[in-house]
């Protein structure tokens, strides 16, 4: 070790936090306005698949 080197000092390290209230959610936003008011009342799918 250098003893000619200066000790460098200690920056210990730091959590910040932000927090940021909405009004709405992200995903709020991005919901197209027509929207389905029942559901589509057709027939049951039989079919045999095979796997």
């Amino acid at each position: 070790m250098n003893t000619n080197e200066p000790k460098r000092i200690y920056l210990s390290p730091r959590i910040e936090l932000m927090i940021v209230e909405m009004e709405q959610g992200i995903a709020a936003a991005s919901v197209s306005s027509d929207v389905q008011q029942s559901w589509d009342n057709a027939d049951d799918d039989n079919r045999t698949i095979d796997w």
